[in-house]
C-alpha cells in the first residue's frame, strides 16, 4: 500500500526581517530539497520570499516532522552563515516554530 501524506509547511525569518535575497533563495532552493530527501520527504513545491518559506511536501509515514523542520531550519541557517550566503552582516536567522 502506498501512503500519500501531504503537508504545507511554512516558517519565517526572525522578526520577519527581509533576510532572504536572491543568493539566499538560490542556496535554499538547493539545500532544502537535499535535506528533505535524506528524511524521506519529497518536495513538491517550494516558495521563497524575503521573509518566509513555503514547502509543499509528501511525507513518508516514518518521517518525524519536528526532526525534519529542525534540520531544514537549523541546518540552513548554520550553513548559509558559514558559507557567506546573504547580505553582509545579516545572518540568516529563523523565527521559532513553524506552521503546518
Amino acid at each position: 500500500m502506498r501512503h500519500r501524506l501531504f503537508v504545507h509547511l511554512t516558517w519565517t525569518t526572525r522578526d520577519r526581517a527581509p533576510l532572504i535575497d536572491a543568493r539566499v533563495a538560490l542556496f535554499l532552493t538547493r539545500f532544502l530539497p537535499s535535506v528533505a530527501r535524506q528524511e524521506r520527504v519529497t518536495v513538491l513545491a517550494l516558495g521563497i520570499v524575503s521573509t518566509h518559506v513555503h514547502l509543499l511536501i509528501r511525507l513518508d509515514p516514518s518521517t518525524v516532522i519536528s526532526r525534519l523542520v529542525q534540520r531544514l531550519k537549523g541546518g540552513s541557517a548554520i550553513l548559509a552563515t558559514r558559507e557567506g550566503h546573504g547580505q553582509p552582516g545579516r545572518s540568516l536567522r529563523w523565527a521559532k516554530g513553524y506552521n503546518l
